[in-house]
């Protein structure tokens, strides 16, 4: 798999988590987030409408290049950079490919979305992958071939309704 070779996407999901844990290193955690589910959604770059099979999903969730978790996909400011996802692979539990969110409350934007998600303003993240795919005739859409992850945006509202904050 070459990451040239693919496309970059963008899908939005509200997320849910277990619980989350002060460290010791006052990281914040949330665990367990789901961050995609099998489905079918638009990329938040060319808004185009594909398909992600459970097999498909299932198969590449712990394929990961990068493991960045920032703000509002804005992976080219430094302040917007504010922790770090630690993926958990497959959840059939969830149906969906979960991971543990880090955020280091060192900046005012990281210490401002904790409060966002404490306080259940923002619930959403947007994940961050490059894709192979090609043309599915009985769905009429795309549908993903291969997944490689990058990170996930943490943003305001999400397209996938079966991941919420608990």
């Amino acid at each position: 798999m070459n990451k040239q070779n693919m496309k970059k996407v963008r899908l939005s999901v509200p997320f849910s988590y277990d619980n989350k844990i002060i460290e010791k290193s006052t990281t914040r955690t949330y665990r367990n987030v789901p961050i995609l589910h099998p489905g079918e959604y638009s990329d938040g770059y060319s808004r185009t409408m594909c398909y992600y099979s459970k097999d498909v999903v299932k198969k590449y969730a712990m394929n990961w290049d990068e493991k960045y978790l920032d703000i509002d996909h804005d992976v080219h400011k430094v302040l917007s950079r504010i922790g770090w996802v630690e993926p958990k692979g497959w959840d059939a539990k969830q149906n969906a490919v979960v991971a543990d969110l880090k955020i280091l409350p060192v900046t005012q934007n990281a210490k401002d979305t904790i409060a966002l998600i404490d306080n259940k303003l923002i619930d959403s993240v947007s994940v961050e992958m490059y894709i192979s795919d090609s043309w599915d005739d009985e769905k009429d859409m795309q549908r993903a071939d291969e997944i490689l992850f990058s990170g996930l945006g943490i943003v305001v509202a999400g397209s996938d309704p079966n991941a919420k904050i608990v």
